[in-house]
């Protein structure tokens, strides 16, 4: 479960980032096998996803697939994402 005060500080950098229209901060709790969430039970954070690509794209192909390629070219936005989380949570 996402720590309820990263939540804001989570949301604000990524519109920042990525623009207001491509961020959604209403995704409803999913149970999915990822081993963040054993962090997420000590330390204050929260899980987020970063687009990969669109059907048809690069990325586009579902993780788990053969076929899947992972979209380079998103790095850049991950790294300027995570720069603007500590800028914004240590402006508070």
């Amino acid at each position: 479960m996402n720590w309820e005060q990263c939540t804001p500080i989570a949301v604000e950098a990524a519109t920042k980032i990525v623009g207001a229209d491509k961020v959604n901060a209403e995704v409803h709790p999913m149970m999915i096998s990822e081993d963040f969430g054993a962090f997420l039970r000590v330390v204050p954070g929260n899980f987020v996803f970063i687009g990969n690509g669109e059907s048809n794209a690069t990325g586009g192909i579902p993780l788990h697939n053969s076929k899947y390629d992972f979209n380079d070219d998103v790095l850049t936005t991950g790294a300027r994402y995570f720069a603007e989380v500590v800028r914004t949570g240590l402006a508070r």
